[in-house]
């Protein structure tokens, strides 16, 4: 019998590394990501980073940045000079920046990535956020 171990496995430390710049036309960028992971795709209101590839449409199991509206009522962080959440929602993890009265850059990851990251990360990773000119927030 192989040796199983008991309990949950914990994910290692990830560390946050500096990204490959994305391509010009990408609107949305981070600066940050965790390492392993790379710039895989964009449209006008979103950006996919993953560490395995497929499709920047397909969001499962990526790290993505969505540019909308607005979605908390209580923003309880500084994330640079914006107030911003931290929620989970389903197998995601969402980090909201809030840009304005009606705009906001959410990163919405995986659980068991955020999982990996502290609070501490996640503000850094976020934060080091950029919107490009050209950003076109999603409706709804």
């Amino acid at each position: 019998v192989p040796n199983v171990p008991s309990g949950p496995v914990i994910p290692k430390a990830v560390q946050l590394v500096p990204v490959k710049p994305a391509p010009e036309p990408a609107k949305l960028v981070l600066g940050l990501v965790p390492a392993g992971w790379r710039f895989i795709g964009s449209r006008t209101s979103s950006t996919t980073y993953s560490n395995h590839g497929g499709s920047p449409d397909d969001f499962t199991g990526k790290l993505v940045l969505l540019y909308g509206e607005p979605t908390q009522k209580s923003y309880p962080l500084k994330i640079g000079a914006h107030a911003g959440a931290i929620w989970k929602s389903g197998s995601f993890t969402q980090v909201e920046v809030r840009l304005s009265a009606t705009h906001a850059l959410t990163v919405q990851l995986p659980t068991a990535l955020a999982r990996a990251l502290n609070t501490a990360q996640l503000i850094k990773m976020v934060g080091s956020a950029t919107v490009r000119p050209g950003a076109v927030a999603a409706q709804g």
